[in-house]
């Protein structure tokens, strides 16, 4: 895809939909190869021609990796209203501490009646790339949603 000059939101879902089955590994955001939930998010956007600064080790601590993760996510978006997710958004979650973004997904169209919308995130229980139902259980432990400038 990286072919194109402008991207859409439905085409940055579907990039991320092209990972399913990708493997998890920690640490990486190498688009087709292996990803960790930041990693999917940045390799997307790199697929549609933006640039994010990455440190190298961004994931050392559980307890670090709440700010490096909205760091990243502000460099390439901006946040919306959860009452405005849409597909090919990037929505984070908490997982363990509430208000502490953990967890990282994008937004895509469901495939299920009954939900709004499905997520690809990583699932290390998986071990792979995976998509979701938007679940109330996943609605409640939403942290934010934002919204990639950029895109059509």
């Amino acid at each position: 895809m990286k072919t194109k000059t402008k991207y859409s939101a439905t085409d940055f879902a579907e990039l991320a939909i092209s990972q399913i089955g990708i493997p998890y590994i920690t640490q990486e955001q190498q688009f087709n190869h292996c990803l960790d939930c930041g990693g999917l998010v940045i390799a997307c956007v790199r697929e549609c021609g933006m640039n994010v600064e990455v440190e190298a080790d961004y994931n050392t601590a559980k307890s670090e990796f709440s700010p490096v993760l909205l760091k990243y996510t502000r460099q390439v978006a901006d946040e919306v209203a959860t009452d405005k997710m849409r597909v090919g958004d990037i929505v984070l979650f908490w997982l363990f501490q509430e208000h502490q973004p953990m967890h990282v997904g994008i937004v895509v169209a469901s495939e299920s009646e009954g939900f709004d919308f499905d997520f690809v995130h990583t699932c290390d229980s998986a071990g792979k790339v995976c998509r979701e139902e938007m679940t109330e259980n996943w609605i409640k432990h939403r942290h934010s949603v934002w919204r990639v400038r950029g895109l059509e």
